[in-house]
């Protein structure tokens, strides 16, 4: 059993030694708690985010095995940009995790153009962009896995997240197109399709907290960012 620190051990099934993984978002959140199982599990791996910070204090942390590529997933080039990163640190590249997201608050009155422009850029077409990217390097291995990091709002949507909902629709349609187009290449696509998560140290998190107290501001401000 490969353990994280502090918590329950990992299930043997999660083998990842020898493995090189890009997390998107991985310095807080979803991604920063998958960062830290692809370690315990022994991948090596590359960390994104925007915080530089946060990121080289999580990199002394976890060790030798990990990598720092900070970039905005707004920008179509950042995308090319970590792909190629990962691949001068490892080498390789055997799995994407597309987690990074901003979950900014609009219903139909507030999502102007530049809204709806944003939350698409990041939330929809930088995955596919990074998939794009990765792509070749997977063929040239024979195998590659790609998990995208969805919510439950794909399914139905909460009434002040209505651009975020419809691109975590495109997400999971997104998925579903990939798996079909390459299963014969051995690339796999798969989605986990999440919905209220609590921090990486098992406390409920701020967002979790607020929203129980009963405020009707409970969602990360424009420009925030994490892993649903």
């Amino acid at each position: 059993m490969c353990r994280l620190e502090g918590r329950r051990p990992v299930p043997e099934l999660v083998h990842l030694q020898g493995k090189c993984v890009l997390v998107t978002g991985s310095t807080t959140g979803i991604g920063e708690a998958t960062l830290r199982l692809c370690v315990a599990a022994g991948a090596r791996v590359m960390m994104h985010g925007r915080d530089a910070r946060r990121a080289s204090r999580l990199a002394r942390e976890l060790g030798r095995r990990v990598r720092i590529s900070l970039g905005n997933l707004a920008e179509p080039a950042a995308c090319d940009r970590l792909i190629r990163a990962t691949i001068r640190a490892f080498g390789r590249l055997d799995g994407l995790v597309n987690n990074a997201a901003v979950t900014t608050r609009s219903d139909l009155e507030t999502t102007d153009a530049p809204t709806f422009d944003r939350i698409i850029a990041i939330n929809l077409r930088a995955p596919l962009l990074l998939i794009r990217a990765a792509l070749p390097h997977f063929r040239r291995q024979g195998n590659g896995v790609v998990v995208n990091i969805g919510s439950v709002n794909a399914l139905c949507g909460e009434n002040q997240l209505l651009a975020y909902s419809v691109a975590k629709g495109g997400l999971m349609t997104l998925t579903r197109n990939l798996a079909d187009a390459h299963v014969k290449e051995n690339i796999r696509f798969n989605q986990q399709s999440c919905g209220m998560q609590v921090s990486p140290d098992g406390s409920p998190s701020k967002t979790v907290r607020t929203r129980k107290r009963g405020s009707t501001n409970w969602l990360n401000p424009p420009g925030s960012c994490d892993g649903k």
